[in-house]
Protein backbone atom coordinates (compact mmCIF):
# COMPACT_ATOMS: atom_id res chain seq x y z
CA UNK A 1 0.00 0.00 0.00
CA UNK A 2 0.94 3.65 -0.71
CA UNK A 3 -0.23 7.23 -1.13
CA UNK A 4 0.40 10.35 -3.18
CA UNK A 5 -1.25 12.62 -1.91
CA UNK A 6 -1.17 16.61 -3.30
CA UNK A 7 -1.94 19.70 -1.73
CA UNK A 8 -4.40 20.45 -5.19
CA UNK A 9 -7.76 19.26 -5.08
CA UNK A 10 -8.34 19.24 -8.73
CA UNK A 11 -5.39 17.16 -9.39
CA UNK A 12 -6.16 15.46 -5.73
CA UNK A 13 -4.97 12.06 -3.26
CA UNK A 14 -4.43 8.56 -4.31
CA UNK A 15 -4.00 5.33 -2.08
CA UNK A 16 -2.98 2.94 -3.96
CA UNK A 17 -3.64 -1.05 -3.23
CA UNK A 18 -1.34 -3.55 -4.32
CA UNK A 19 -2.42 -7.47 -5.06
CA UNK A 20 1.40 -8.94 -4.54
CA UNK A 21 -0.14 -12.07 -4.50
CA UNK A 22 -0.48 -14.67 -7.80
CA UNK A 23 -4.18 -15.13 -7.53
CA UNK A 24 -6.21 -12.00 -7.68
CA UNK A 25 -8.01 -10.38 -5.11
CA UNK A 26 -11.50 -9.26 -4.56
CA UNK A 27 -12.36 -6.14 -2.41
CA UNK A 28 -15.89 -5.95 -1.52
CA UNK A 29 -15.56 -2.41 0.77
CA UNK A 30 -12.69 0.32 1.62
CA UNK A 31 -13.22 2.63 4.40
CA UNK A 32 -10.61 5.78 4.84
CA UNK A 33 -10.71 7.00 8.24
CA UNK A 34 -9.00 9.45 10.12
CA UNK A 35 -8.16 7.12 13.25
CA UNK A 36 -6.91 6.85 16.92
CA UNK A 37 -6.09 4.49 19.17
CA UNK A 38 -6.33 4.42 22.54
CA UNK A 39 -5.32 0.79 23.68
CA UNK A 40 -7.89 -1.31 22.35
CA UNK A 41 -10.21 1.07 21.16
CA UNK A 42 -10.18 2.68 17.92
CA UNK A 43 -11.72 6.75 17.58
CA UNK A 44 -12.52 6.74 14.27
CA UNK A 45 -14.35 9.71 11.91
CA UNK A 46 -14.64 8.58 8.18
CA UNK A 47 -13.15 10.84 5.18
CA UNK A 48 -14.53 8.08 2.24
CA UNK A 49 -16.02 4.97 1.46
CA UNK A 50 -16.81 2.67 -1.56
CA UNK A 51 -20.72 2.65 -1.70
CA UNK A 52 -22.89 -0.18 -0.57
CA UNK A 53 -24.36 -1.01 -3.67
CA UNK A 54 -20.51 -0.21 -5.98
CA UNK A 55 -20.11 -3.78 -6.13
CA UNK A 56 -16.96 -5.60 -5.88
CA UNK A 57 -13.85 -4.69 -7.57
CA UNK A 58 -10.92 -7.59 -8.87
CA UNK A 59 -7.17 -6.40 -8.34
CA UNK A 60 -5.62 -8.70 -10.56
CA UNK A 61 -2.41 -11.05 -9.49
CA UNK A 62 0.73 -8.10 -9.20
CA UNK A 63 -1.20 -5.19 -10.27
CA UNK A 64 -2.61 -1.88 -8.62
CA UNK A 65 -6.16 -0.49 -8.00
CA UNK A 66 -5.66 3.49 -7.32
CA UNK A 67 -8.31 4.82 -5.07
CA UNK A 68 -8.29 8.43 -6.36
CA UNK A 69 -10.18 10.98 -4.29
CA UNK A 70 -10.56 14.76 -6.14
CA UNK A 71 -12.76 17.79 -6.32
CA UNK A 72 -15.60 17.15 -4.05
CA UNK A 73 -13.60 13.48 -2.11
CA UNK A 74 -10.63 15.37 -1.60
CA UNK A 75 -9.66 15.70 1.90
CA UNK A 76 -7.29 17.43 3.81
CA UNK A 77 -4.19 15.43 5.32
CA UNK A 78 -1.99 18.16 6.76
CA UNK A 79 -1.20 19.01 10.60
CA UNK A 80 -4.05 21.01 11.16
CA UNK A 81 -6.65 18.41 9.51
CA UNK A 82 -4.65 15.52 11.41
CA UNK A 83 -5.03 16.73 14.76
CA UNK A 84 -2.77 14.60 16.05
CA UNK A 85 -4.83 11.49 14.00
CA UNK A 86 -3.43 9.47 11.27
CA UNK A 87 -4.91 8.28 8.47
CA UNK A 88 -5.93 4.38 8.18
CA UNK A 89 -7.66 2.31 5.27
CA UNK A 90 -10.41 -0.44 6.32
CA UNK A 91 -10.32 -3.43 3.53
CA UNK A 92 -12.95 -5.99 3.05
CA UNK A 93 -11.49 -8.93 0.86
CA UNK A 94 -13.60 -11.72 0.14
CA UNK A 95 -12.68 -14.52 1.97
CA UNK A 96 -10.62 -12.99 4.48
CA UNK A 97 -10.91 -10.78 7.75
CA UNK A 98 -11.50 -7.07 7.17
CA UNK A 99 -7.99 -5.50 7.59
CA UNK A 100 -7.07 -1.79 9.08
CA UNK A 101 -3.49 -0.40 7.57
CA UNK A 102 -2.09 2.97 7.98
CA UNK A 103 -2.12 5.31 5.13
CA UNK A 104 -0.47 8.16 6.36
CA UNK A 105 1.11 9.24 9.89
CA UNK A 106 0.34 12.51 11.12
Amino acid sequence: MSYSFSGNPDEGNAILIRNLAGRPLILSYWALSYCTRHFLRWECEDIAYAEHDAGDQKIEPHSTLELRFAQDEYFSWGHKALKGRRIYIRLCLAGRKPIRRLVYPE
